[in-house]
């Protein structure tokens, strides 16, 4: 039996725009997790989702 599915929501949603300039001017995914007290899971399944 599977895991039902939470609410969707992740606390990167919060720093949506903050991320993707991170991401364009270069700096590594896990400093960002990092940055925002998360996983490099969770960033990873964040950037796929959006």
């Amino acid at each position: 039996m599977r895991r039902p599915k939470g609410p969707g929501k992740s606390k990167l949603d919060a720093h949506k725009l903050e991320i993707e300039a991170l991401l364009k001017n270069g700096s590594t995914k896990r400093f960002i997790a990092k940055r925002y007290n998360s996983t490099l899971v969770n960033l990873h399944n964040r950037i796929k989702k959006k």
